[in-house]
């Protein structure tokens, strides 16, 4: 179960650092911890969204992958790729046959040639392993996911505003409604969210 809300950015050579949801009040002036709760869902709506958009993820878990055929090496979905769980083939453990390598933005694993022999027909493969940033997660990642969770809030479909910034991140700028003919969303992600988003966006198929 994912929870964006208690995730946090750090910046600066101390470092300083911050909650998701902290951000977000600190963005809205709110210093009491009576809508908590609602911003709360507000974070985990654009964290999710955040992940459907680069179509990968953000926050650190563990995934299965489904394969019914498969070629040597195996290219893992997301990224960045921590560690390899479990490799179960037709439900039975073969973990200990297979081990991750790396290419930069790219996980895989394959097939230890030096273990035991096994069959390449069968009807399921289950790879479970270990994707996403560890907390804290990039600060202009974690900014952008704030900047979505307030436009779930206040419903705002664009402003006057061209660049956006906090102390020791940084900043973005981007187009408003009307230089870039209104085109400035995808969905409720503002377009300073997709700017940043972009630079992370799954890029293999």
């Amino acid at each position: 179960m994912t929870d964006f809300a208690s995730l946090t950015i750090e910046w600066g050579t101390v470092p300083d650092s911050i909650t998701l949801l902290a951000l977000m009040k600190q963005q809205l002036d709110i210093t009491d911890s009576a809508l908590d709760v609602e911003l709360s869902m507000y974070v985990e709506m654009a964290g999710k969204s955040a992940e459907r958009y680069i179509d990968n993820i953000i926050e650190q878990r563990d995934v299965v992958e489904r394969f019914a055929t498969v070629s040597q090496p195996i290219a893992l979905r997301y990224w960045p790729t921590i560690s390899l769980t479990s490799v179960e083939i037709d439900s039975v453990d073969v973990t200990s046959e297979y081990y991750l390598y790396f290419q930069t933005g790219m996980g895989w694993t394959v097939k230890n040639t030096n273990g035991s022999s096994r069959s390449s027909t069968f009807n399921q493969m289950d790879i479970t392993y270990t994707a996403g940033f560890s907390d804290p997660i990039p600060a202009d990642l974690g900014f952008a996911i704030v900047q979505s969770a307030l436009s779930y809030k206040t419903g705002a479909a664009g402003g006057p505003v061209k660049r956006e910034s906090i102390v020791g991140v940084g900043s973005v700028e981007y187009a408003t409604g009307d230089e870039s003919g209104g085109a400035v969303r995808v969905g409720q992600l503002p377009a300073s969210a997709v700017a940043v988003l972009d630079q992370y966006k799954r890029i293999f198929a």
